[in-house]
């Protein structure tokens, strides 16, 4: 069985955005843990998510799921959902999805935390 691991910390002007940094993989095993710590972060009220997927080596549909639950949160609260340090497996499966249309993706943390913060200020 695979598992998860997921670390939280905060970056941006004012501490804004909230990086969660996610390793391991997004299936059925692991998602009800990743899903309720993402539930945990937005009920906190950080509604500006940023995904460092770089160690992420397997996303399930149901990860996927988890993703659009999340953006529909997010974006009620006119917050932003966006992802970062995608692997090619990560990248292919958002754009067979066309998730790629809905989440911003970057390469790096300081690309990242620029445009997000242009986009929220």
């Amino acid at each position: 069985m695979s598992g998860i691991d997921m670390t939280v910390r905060k970056a941006g002007t004012d501490n804004k955005i909230t990086i969660i940094k996610v390793a391991g993989s997004l299936d059925a095993h692991t998602v009800p843990a990743f899903e309720a710590k993402m539930n945990e972060i937005l009920d906190s009220g950080n509604f500006v998510v940023l995904i460092d997927a770089e160690d992420i080596n397997y996303i399930s549909s149901a990860g996927l799921g988890v993703f659009m639950s999340i953006l529909d949160t997010v974006e009620e609260n006119n917050g932003d959902l966006s992802v970062m340090k995608v692997t090619e497996q990560f990248a292919k499966v958002f754009a067979m999805m066309k998730f790629d249309d809905l989440f911003s993706s970057y390469a790096n943390e300081e690309e990242a935390v620029a445009d997000i913060m242009s986009k929220i200020s």
